[in-house]
């Protein structure tokens, strides 16, 4: 994490978020497992954004703009139950 929007920030806000996400299922096989998305996993979805694979996702994109493609990810799928462009 580098810029300031990327660090995590304790607090009331932070506690809402995980126990939001505690109520999401996490679905397991024995190759794979599905879970809600974390801050921890940003370095992770910017490096696929604005990688050789961002082409493919629309972009490559700035890291800034992966972190709002993330926030709006994350948020859609939290409003509508569901995952953007999915309908």
């Amino acid at each position: 994490m580098t810029a300031p929007h990327e660090r995590p920030i304790p607090g009331p806000a932070a506690d809402f978020a995980a126990m939001l996400s505690a109520e999401l299922p996490v679905i397991e096989t024995a190759r794979l497992r599905l879970r809600a998305p974390r801050l921890s996993d940003f370095d992770t979805w910017a490096e696929i954004f604005t990688g050789p694979a961002g082409p493919d996702l629309g972009g490559p994109i700035t890291r800034d703009a992966a972190k709002t493609e993330l926030a709006a990810t994350c948020g859609h799928r939290r409003l509508r139950g569901r995952g953007r462009g999915t309908g």
